[in-house]
């Protein structure tokens, strides 16, 4: 898989709901030897987790790698539109993949400030039961046969990754992969290693890593996002959640997920100072690679690059 099938744009303002259902065709036919993941279809969706309703949205492939369903899991603020494009680049690679804004009130003080992984635990399993119910699902893509409960790949960018754990742990009999997209859980550096990090580029800027986002489309730039990150960021609850990030340790848990069976997949990002890219990772998990020139957003803004990789380790595990 040397390139990425192009798709036309699917219109969110038209995005469909519950059993509605849309398609998107290839806009140039795929090069000898490049995987064609065919037409996609979306279906829509919407559950409750804690005190808040989440939507999710499933992208599916008409030629499918995985009979199962890969879940992309949001990291600190989980932007509305920020996972589209992982969304589609996962299903150009040939899996059927949800995406879904997180739940920002849990239904108790513990799960919306001191564990927050715990509302995207509760998330996964949410979305896994409704897109296997859902009847759309079943007559317009009849080529997925065990979507929903059954098998689960987890797709979990930074704080996202405690969240894709604790799903795992509680439920392993499920989740066949969890690949980690500069997850936190592993340690973090001190502050002479994240000032050693500066000279060499390494960081969250405007430059590298918003703009790019903005300029393609990834996080659209529209009033209701604005308000949605000045609630979040204005009140305690970031603070709060950058606590959970920072104190949880994920390393045993890990452990735990590889005994039974589960791959671990990491991959870190060489100019990200949020996350370090530490090569001491690579002890604990069981693929480890660092992707050069890209920063923490590099599951948005470089998307298919990520998604490839993704899939080539996975083509290998199953």
């Amino acid at each position: 898989m040397s390139d990425i099938v192009e798709l036309s744009e699917f219109p969110p303002q038209s995005q469909p709901m519950a059993e509605e259902l849309a398609t998107v065709t290839t806009l140039h036919p795929p090069k000898e030897g490049v995987f064609d993941s065919g037409k996609h279809h979306f279906f829509q969706g919407e559950i409750e987790v804690g005190n808040d309703a989440v939507t999710w949205t499933l992208e599916v492939p008409e030629n499918l790698v995985y009979e199962g369903l890969a879940i992309f899991v949001p990291g600190y603020s989980g932007i509305k539109g920020s996972s589209r494009g992982p969304r589609g680049a996962m299903a150009s690679e040939g899996y059927a993949t949800a995406t879904y804004s997180p739940s920002r009130h849990g239904s108790s003080w513990y799960e919306t400030a001191r564990n927050p992984q715990i509302l995207h635990a509760k998330t996964i399993k949410a979305i896994g039961k409704s897109v296997a119910a859902h009847e759309g699902l079943l007559q317009h893509a009849p080529n997925i046969k065990t979507i929903g409960d059954g098998k689960k790949i987890l797709l979990a960018h930074s704080m996202g990754g405690l969240g894709a754990t604790e799903y795992g742990i509680h439920n392993p009999e499920d989740v066949d992969a969890i690949f980690k997209l500069a997850a936190v859980g592993y340690g973090h550096p001190t502050l002479k290693e994240l000032l050693q990090d500066v000279p060499t580029k390494a960081h969250l800027g405007l430059w590298h890593e918003l703009i790019p986002t903005l300029r393609n489309g990834d996080i659209a730039p529209n009033l209701r996002n604005v308000r949605d990150m000045i609630r979040y960021f204005g009140g305690v609850r970031a603070l709060l959640e950058g606590n959970s990030c920072l104190r949880h340790d994920s390393r045993d848990d890990v452990a735990a997920l590889r005994e039974a069976g589960i791959f671990i997949g990491y991959q870190a990002y060489r100019y990200d100072i949020l996350v370090r890219a530490d090569e001491s990772v690579a002890d604990h998990v069981d693929h480890h690679s660092v992707m050069e020139n890209a920063g923490h957003l590099a599951p948005i803004y470089k998307s298919q690059l990520v998604a490839r990789h993704i899939a080539h380790v996975l083509q290998n595990i199953k």
